[in-house]
Order: C-alpha cells, then structure tokens, then sequence
C-alpha cells in the first residue's frame, strides 16, 4: 500500500526521489547524484 503511495508520487519509503522523478525534474544529468 505505501509503496504504491510513495511511487505515484515519485518518492521511495524512505523518501528518496525515484530516477522517474529526478528525470522528470530534468535532474538526470547532474553528476554525483547518489544511486546512479
């Protein structure tokens, strides 16, 4: 349930945004990103 809560809204449970988020907020492209 709060994983489907979370991940509409582009957000993991522990409050890291998801690569679909940070893509969409044109931040993909930023290095050091943590997680890539």
């Amino acid at each position: 349930m709060l994983v489907e809560y979370y991940g509409h809204r582009g957000w993991t449970q522990e409050g890291v945004p998801t690569r679909e988020r940070i893509a969409a907020l044109g931040l993909d492209n930023i290095e050091g990103q943590p997680g890539v």
